[in-house]
Formats: structure tokens, C-alpha cells, sequence
């Protein structure tokens, strides 16, 4: 098993970016609700806090490092990443 890396920088209450070796990438969302995207696809994360059990749902594809100047994604992936991420927003009010 060889080294890892992983650092969480949080930008504002609600929103962090994350940066490792694969690459950069960023979570929003309260505790137990996040969205993020990064270098493995973008996930929805939902969790029972402070218990340790979650689910994770990968919801596009992996980004590409040799993109070939078109988008990874559909617009119909598009327009779920941002229905879900307004309802995680929705739901985020006055809950950190």
C-alpha cells in the first residue's frame, strides 16, 4: 500500500475544496447531504451523522484528463446536478 493524499479546505460554511493526487475537487452541502465533483465523477453523499453509515451515488461519469475539447457530461446529467443541488441548498438552511 503506498502514500495517499487528501486535503479538505473549507472556502465557506457549506462548500469545500478537496485536493489530492488524482486532482481538485470540490463538495457543497450540509453535514449528512453533499454533492460533489471532482477527478472520479460527481457523487451524492447522504449519511446518518455521527453514526458512520452512508450512501454514496455516482451520478456522471469520470472526468477525462486528455479531454478532447467536448463536455464529459450530458445536459441531462447537467440538470440533475443542479435539481439535486438545489434541494441539498433547500435543505441546508440553518442547519450549520
Amino acid at each position: 500500500m503506498g502514500f495517499r493524499f487528501q486535503k479538505s479546505i473549507k472556502i465557506c460554511p457549506g462548500f469545500r475544496l478537496n485536493l489530492s493526487k488524482s486532482g481538485v475537487g470540490w463538495s457543497v452541502g450540509p453535514r449528512g447531504a453533499k454533492l460533489s465533483s471532482g477527478p472520479s465523477g460527481t457523487h451524492v453523499h447522504v449519511s446518518a451523522v455521527g453514526t458512520g453509515l452512508y450512501y454514496r451515488k455516482k451520478i456522471s461519469p469520470n472526468k477525462s484528463k486528455a479531454s478532447t475539447g467536448g463536455s464529459t457530461s450530458s445536459p441531462a446529467i447537467e440538470d440533475y446536478d443542479s435539481s439535486i443541488y438545489n434541494h441539498i441548498l433547500e435543505h441546508a438552511e440553518g442547519t450549520e
